[in-house]
């Protein structure tokens, strides 16, 4: 197992999981490649890799001393090995911010879990934030 920056090379692996974990709301590839152009924004893009496969992702916009976890995800047949709290953890390590925030499904009961024990707090429900089907966010946000 491999943790490193996304490269372009990823997308491929990169959308095959978005589409699994993310069906009605998924990325395009366009939405990743844009991420990667650091001349545009500051982000946080990070993969796991797993003999030359990527098995998990994040991506996050880090402006002054916050960071937005925008995206996070990881492959079915890698889930529930702790993943994905080491790639969040990598991206707070490397943003270095003060302040980081993100929105999660009212349903993801997994997710909010995973995000509760990594220290993060319920702030906040953002109304009919996503679509297909419509449903709340909840906004968690954590200090460092």
């Amino acid at each position: 197992m491999l943790f490193r920056p996304m490269k372009p090379s990823d997308l491929a692996d990169i959308i095959e999981i978005e589409k699994t974990c993310f069906t009605a709301d998924a990325w395009s590839e366009e939405d990743f490649i844009y991420r990667m152009n650091e001349d545009t924004w500051h982000f946080v893009n990070l993969t796991l890799e797993d003999n030359g496969k990527v098995a998990a992702y994040l991506s996050a916009t880090v402006v002054a001393d916050e960071m937005n976890i925008d995206s996070v995800a990881v492959s079915p047949d890698y889930r529930r090995k702790g993943y994905a709290s080491k790639l969040i953890n990598l991206a707070i390590e490397k943003a270095r911010t003060k302040f980081v925030m993100l929105e999660v499904r009212e349903s993801n009961t997994p997710a909010i879990t995973l995000y509760k024990s990594l220290g993060f707090k319920e702030v906040g429900l953002r109304k009919n934030y996503y679509e297909r089907p419509v449903e709340n966010a909840v906004l968690m946000t954590k200090c460092n």
